[in-house]
């Protein structure tokens, strides 16, 4: 069964002929639209009871978004500094 999510590979090469500001631009309404949905749910529906396996929504969220995201700003921290690059 084919998930309704691109898969990295995809996401990669639809992104990978963009500018920086449009990467940027296209972070912010990603970012927005997750707020979004998360802003329409109640603690209650995020949190009270499990929504895949035993994970509750809201941890699915962050597992998907927050945690991949700080990861990936650790590693880019990482590089820059290896490579005497100052991040904005």
């Amino acid at each position: 069964m084919e998930s309704a999510w691109p898969s990295g590979a995809k996401i990669l090469l639809r992104l990978q002929d963009l500018s920086y500001s449009s990467l940027i631009a296209e972070l912010q309404t990603v970012n927005n639209e997750i707020v979004r949905l998360i802003d329409e749910r109640s603690d209650d529906i995020l949190y009270a009871k499990p929504w895949y396996t035993k994970w509750t929504m809201g941890r699915m969220i962050s597992f998907n978004t927050s945690s991949p995201y700080a990861n990936a700003c650790g590693r880019l921290r990482k590089w820059a500094k290896e490579n005497d690059i100052r991040l904005q």
